[in-house]
């Protein structure tokens, strides 16, 4: 390919080798899913998967909002995404990490895509032995390290809201650069849609609107000035239609809508400063990114290339086609915005620089795109990279996930499931459990107070916020305990057991279950307690 050609106009080749390239292409999605979900189902319970798995089952088994009805701390979209496709089921958090490991495998597929259509050569040339494999199979290369680095690995699989957010924001900037290229407004509609449901999911990404505006405005492009406009109109709509829940949510409720998306922000830092975490300055959060980025090889390769691909950015980009220039300057631009993103909030914990890998990797891919000698030297020494950071993320990551998978049994959503029915054996069907680890209850069908849909964050924060805005917000702490559970007491308490007594964040439900007299049941695990009323 030569630098003034873009990566769209490479050949596909013959109707048989697309056909062997389609089957080829999803029998690799399917082991890759096969790997993601052995990892989803192998990983214990997050504390922080209860505010992403709770919210939807609220919704769907009793119609309760978030942040009319309880505090809720997020973007509102993925409470009914997961309400529309786990609604009906009571194994809520295998729902929820299955979707999870669909949305991190689907990621990896479309860079694989991306790689495999950018990087494709034109034309067979005859190479060295080596450069024979390696030039047909790099496209496996970003794709690989991708999948391999520590900060992947670490954070996919959970019920969280990054693997959604990410696999729709790299949608949608694919998505708009196919638009650009082909003049569709159908893509990019679409990529206006996209980029609304990841900000709809995680506020994080709300600065990816920029760049994506700016560079259908101004990117090299068959569309027309009107065109441009039409499309950038049509972007916003639909965009705003997959914003439309947290729209309508904030409509109703503004200031509680408000407080849960920003206002929290400012409590979850104070009480972080108790922790004397590293991090709280912008120095500091810069430096814990940066330092996110040599946690693994794969990463380090990850962001080492990424440099590399801004500096041959910026010694070549006079001999690249417009098409490839504007498009490396959008991905930058994008980039950036998420790093803004990924700044917002204090500390800096370790899943959140996860947003950047997509981008970062198309960066890379661009580079080479644009600069077919140099990628034709370094793709055996990428894709050797590559290989040898899977081998080792297959043996400290995957493997183990990979020899329980054939034992459902062993599985953490079947071994909290098995807990849900011992609940659900020892409480009545109309039973309402108080509890921090609400997941459970829920999944043996019964109520919780959802004054702690979130989980343990209410307790956690509300030391530091005034009692009138607790009121205001419907934040129930220890000190409002006593004066709600006099009025509604609950027919359960359900504990997590903690090694250290001092750090039970729900020592007050202990205390009023020990005060009035329940009667402690162990579970069989023995890692939780049951407290049933006398």
């Amino acid at each position: 390919m030569s630098a003034a050609t873009p990566p769209a106009a490479q050949p596909l080749g013959s109707a048989p080798h697309r056909a062997r390239r389609i089957l080829v292409f999803a029998a690799l999605a399917l082991l890759l899913f096969v790997v993601q979900f052995a990892r989803a189902m192998n990983r214990d319970l997050d504390p922080d998967e209860h505010q992403f798995v709770t919210p939807p089952a609220l919704l769907a088994q009793f119609h309760l909002r978030p942040y009319i009805d309880y505090p809720y701390f997020h973007m509102p979209d993925l409470v009914l995404i997961y309400a529309g496709l786990t609604g009906w089921t009571s194994w809520k958090l295998l729902a929820a990490r299955t979707i999870s490991a669909i949305a991190g495998t689907t990621t990896i597929a479309l860079l694989f895509a991306t790689t495999h259509r950018w990087l494709a050569p034109s034309k067979r040339t005859s190479t060295p032995l080596h450069s024979a494999f390696c030039i047909p199979h790099s496209a496996f290369a970003l794709p690989l390290l991708y999948a391999s680095s520590r900060l992947f690995t670490y954070t996919s699989g959970w019920a969280w809201n990054h693997d959604t957010a990410v696999l729709a924001a790299t949608a949608a900037v694919l998505l708009q650069l196919r638009g650009q290229r082909k003049n569709s407004l159908e893509l990019l509609a679409l990529a206006g849609f996209f980029a609304g449901l990841a900000i709809g999911i995680r506020l994080s990404f709300a600065f990816m609107i920029f760049p994506m505006a700016l560079a259908l405005l101004l990117a090299d492009s068959p569309l027309s000035t009107k065109r441009r406009i039409l499309a950038l109109a049509i972007a916003i709509t639909m965009a705003l239609l997959a914003l439309l829940p947290a729209i309508v949510l904030a409509i109703i409720s503004p200031t509680r809508f408000y407080f849960g998306n920003l206002g929290y922000a400012s409590l979850s830092t104070a009480y972080y400063r108790t922790w004397n975490t590293h991090g709280m300055t912008i120095v500091g959060k810069i430096g814990q990114s940066l330092q996110k980025f040599v946690s693994g090889p794969a990463d380090a390769i990850l962001f080492l290339g990424t440099i590399a691909a801004v500096f041959i950015w910026l010694r070549n980009y006079r001999i690249w086609s417009r098409i490839l220039h504007h498009q490396f300057l959008f991905l930058l631009g994008v980039l950036l915005a998420l790093w803004i993103g990924v700044m917002g909030p204090t500390p800096i914990q370790p899943q959140y620089n996860y947003m950047l890998l997509p981008i970062m990797a198309l960066l890379i891919i661009t580079a080479l795109a644009a600069s077919p000698p140099l990628s034709k030297s370094i793709r055996c020494i990428t894709l050797a990279a590559a290989i040898a950071t899977a081998i080792y993320a297959t043996i400290a990551w995957y493997g183990p996930a990979l020899l329980a998978l054939p034992t459902p049994s062993r599985w953490k959503p079947v071994q909290q499931h098995r807990l849900a029915e011992w609940i659900a054996a020892n409480t009545d069907p109309a039973a309402r459990i108080l509890t921090i680890e609400p997941t459970i209850p829920l999944e043996a069908r019964r109520a919780v107070y959802p004054q702690y849909a979130t989980g343990r964050f209410v307790l956690l924060v509300t030391p530091f916020q005034p009692a009138a805005q607790r009121t205001e917000f419907g934040m129930v702490g220890k000190t409002e305990i006593p004066a709600m559970l006099a009025s509604d007491p609950p027919d359960a308490v359900f504990i997590h057991i903690q090694e250290k007594k001092q750090n039970q964040v729900d020592q007050p439900f202990i205390d009023y279950a020990t005060q009035h007299n329940y009667r402690p049941l162990l579970s069989p695990d023995h890692h939780y307690k049951l407290w049933l009323r006398p």
